[in-house]
């Protein structure tokens, strides 16, 4: 529904395999945008703060696995928002998951938009008048 990447982390390869990677799939903006942590240590906490772009979402489901110190630094000096996401059990999430498979949970409808329509797009977001999603594209350099 619009990712062009997805770069799964495994306790496989290094820390600067993982980034080095993350950051090719980021293309030309070369950092994560955003970035969901499943597994909330503070080992997975702090590389998520490594590739987000200035402004980046750390966006963290669950609760923490461990008890180690959060680096404050990423969230003054380069504006990083962290979103908590703590939402039902593991059960409810295979039967979400199966209801997705099955056709009756339908992804909402996205529109795409060039990023010189920011301000109109954000207009008829305040004036509700987006349904879905309205994501905003930056052209490529050979377009």
């Amino acid at each position: 529904m619009g990712c062009d990447e997805v770069v799964h982390w495994n306790d496989k390869e290094t820390e600067d395999h993982l980034i080095s990677v993350t950051n090719k799939a980021c293309g030309r903006v070369g950092r994560a945008v955003a970035a969901v942590d499943f597994v909330n240590t503070s080992g997975t906490f702090s590389l998520v703060e490594r590739i987000l772009i200035w402004g980046g979402i750390h966006a963290t489901v669950g609760v923490f696995g461990d008890t180690a110190k959060l680096p404050l630094k990423p969230f003054t000096v380069q504006h990083h928002t962290a979103v908590g996401i703590m939402v039902g059990t593991q059960q409810q999430l295979k039967e979400l998951l199966k209801l997705v498979e099955d056709g009756k949970v339908k992804a909402p409808p996205i529109t795409h938009h060039p990023l010189e329509s920011a301000w109109n797009v954000l207009q008829d977001l305040r004036d509700g008048k987006v349904k879905g999603r309205a994501v905003l594209e930056v052209s490529k350099p050979n377009e």
